[in-house]
């Protein structure tokens, strides 16, 4: 009869049963005894695997097939499907009722040839075969397993990196890229937004974000705490991006370029009640600094090579040396200087290139102070006598054991930070942006001011670490010196 094959999957017959422990099955193939009708049962059900039959598609009915046995629900048989080249098939699903199973190849279209089942306990391709799954939308699918039905469906998990995917290496061998969206508890150093309707700058996310906008898109902004800080860098805007309205602009809002980009700097500020405000101001923005001391080579070395484009000479003063032993974290070293005439002079590769003047520019070191061995030590300065034109950024001015921004030409201290500990590495950051200057220690905001003077980092012909002419010698190290002359925020 179509759709259904009459052939029963074990096919015993009973003789002699007279009663209980005097009761003999025979497996009409191979032979079997037990000792009594459930013992018998038992050993039938196991040894299933010894039924065989084909099958061809006019067998099925809608592209199912349907199996009879005699084992109930209590040992239903195992089973496995083979194609016309002897392929082991998994299909679409299997459906076991007392005594049929019904099993769902809809999904091969028409069946060619003979194709076969196996009874047994477990589902195994012959040695060497490959196991054939049926065509599917998502055929790159890990089957999966139903629990309400108990079926094993043909579509599953899908690998790839969407929501409930499997994720896996690429054909370089590399996980495929994801966004901060897909990731908790890591900031990630640079994300892309999307490129048109409402985009979201998620701050718990990332610190860095990019947009190339290709129609009309709202900036929005979430998850900052006060202080944050982040960096929004549009491309090409082409007039589609529009700001939030409740953002405060330092300025006033920029003109964005429609070939080329702008750069933003998000910053958290305080509103009581009612969680934060954003504070926005355009930076220019540079990936070139004009000096880069990173303090490498070998222990006690006196070369002090400069890393940026420009490759300004440093000369090493006293006994100032490369100390491999104190130094900041990821930095190979740093300069020692022990308060007693040390220092590094910097002399700039070309004219006026540390003079900053009223432009943005960012001034970035690590310090670490030994013990306090003059009044204020000095960290950096322009290397000029004391006047109208004298810069300096020092430690401990006047014994308060804070870093400070010092110049001739504005009230002292014109910057300042909390108090700092001696025997400490430090980050210290200053930026300008127009006329706003930001203080920032371990990329913390502790301090802002303003002021439209200028600013030459080499007045005095060099740039001069752990001496100041105004102050004194700095006794402790100093690591990585970088100066960009046409930012206020290095990238």
């Amino acid at each position: 009869m179509a759709g259904k094959i009459d052939k029963i999957l074990g096919v015993y017959r009973e003789k002699d049963i007279t009663s209980a422990g005097d009761s003999t099955y025979d497996n009409s193939s191979s032979g079997l005894i037990a000792d009594d009708v459930q013992a018998a049962i038992d050993e039938l059900a196991l040894n299933s695997a010894e039924v065989e039959d084909t099958f061809v598609d006019g067998d099925l009915v809608a592209g199912v097939l349907t199996i009879s046995h005699i084992f109930g629900l209590w040992y239903p048989p195992a089973f496995t499907i083979y194609n016309n080249l002897n392929e082991v098939i998994v299909p679409d699903s299997v459906t076991i009722s007392t005594g049929e199973i019904t099993v769902d190849l809809s999904s091969f279209g028409a069946l060619t040839g003979t194709w076969k089942y196996t009874g047994g306990d477990v589902i195994s391709a012959p040695e060497g075969g490959d196991v054939v799954g049926p065509s599917s939308s998502t055929d790159s699918a890990v089957a999966l397993f139903n629990g309400i039905t108990g079926k094993l469906l043909k579509d599953g998990v899908v690998l790839g990196t969407g929501a409930n995917n499997i994720v896996q290496l690429d054909g370089s061998a590399k996980l495929p890229a994801v966004d901060g969206s897909q990731l908790t508890g890591i900031i990630l150093p640079v994300t892309a937004l999307g490129t048109s309707g409402t985009v979201t700058i998620d701050r718990s996310i990332s610190d860095k974000w990019t947009i190339e906008p290709t129609s009309a898109a709202t900036i929005d902004d979430s998850n900052f705490t006060e202080t944050q800080e982040a960096l929004l860098i549009i491309y090409n805007s082409g007039g589609f991006i529009t700001f939030p309205s409740d953002w405060v602009w330092y300025t006033t809002i920029p003109v964005l370029n429609s070939v080329g980009y702008n750069v933003i700097r998000l910053t958290a500020v305080s509103n009581g009640a009612a969680g934060y405000i954003i504070n926005a101001d355009e930076v220019a923005y540079s990936t070139n600094p004009v000096l880069e001391l990173l303090m490498t080579g070998a222990d006690t070395s006196t070369s002090f090579p400069d890393t940026s484009p420009y490759e300004n000479v440093s000369t090493a003063n006293g006994d100032a040396q490369v100390d491999t032993a104190i130094k900041p974290v990821g930095a190979t070293g740093s300069l020692l200087i022990d308060g007693t005439g040390d220092f590094l002079n910097t002399v700039e590769s070309e004219v006026d290139l540390f003079n900053v003047g009223v432009n943005d520019f960012t001034l970035i070191f690590d310090f670490y102070e030994n013990t306090n061995t003059t009044t204020d030590p000095v960290v950096l300065s322009n290397g000029t006598s004391w006047g109208a034109n004298y810069f300096d950024i020092r430690y401990n001015s006047s014994g308060n054991n804070k870093i400070t921004l010092v110049a001739n030409a504005l009230a002292i201290p014109f910057l300042e930070s909390g108090v700092l500990q001696t025997q400490t590495w430090y980050n210290v950051r200053i930026t300008r942006s127009g006329t706003l200057f930001t203080l920032y220690i371990d990329d913390v905001s502790v301090d802002t001011g303003n002021t439209a003077l200028a600013i030459d980092w080499a007045y005095g012909g060099s740039m001069k670490i752990g001496y100041g002419a105004a102050g004194g010698y700095f006794n402790g190290n100093v690591g990585n010196v970088i100066l960009y002359n046409d930012v206020s925020i290095a990238p």
